[in-house]
């Protein structure tokens, strides 16, 4: 498979994890909504939805690829991150000072890529 292929594959995996991002964060937005959900409770789904996310691209990225999975499921969560934190970078026009959360929840979206790398 050429680079080109596996970058558009790399790319439809980040692709399907922001679906699947948009689609768990506006039901957890509902519920944090309708049920008044306590902060602790709602970045633990965020962060959780997060991994999960990286998860799924990473499935889709290492069955597609079919070589060295686990380095483009590391890629796929790397990306995962980057984009979040430049969409944050955009919306505040500055990042908050790194935090133990933030490291942790880049660490986690790395080995759930991996792993979804992996697994796919």
């Amino acid at each position: 498979m050429t680079l080109s292929k596996k970058m558009t594959e790399l790319f439809r995996g980040l692709l399907a994890s922001y679906v699947f991002t948009g689609i768990i964060l506006a039901l957890l937005a509902f519920l944090v909504y309708q049920f008044e959900m306590g902060e602790t409770l709602v970045n633990a789904g965020i962060t959780a939805t997060y991994v999960v996310a990286t998860l799924i691209g990473g499935m889709y990225a290492g069955k597609r690829i079919q070589e060295k999975k686990f380095i483009w499921g590391i890629i796929l969560g790397a990306l995962y991150v980057a984009v979040i934190l430049g969409a944050s970078f955009l919306v505040n026009q500055e990042l908050d000072s790194v935090s133990t959360n933030l490291i942790t929840t880049c660490v986690l979206c790395l080995l759930g890529g991996m792993a979804g790398g992996m697994l796919g």
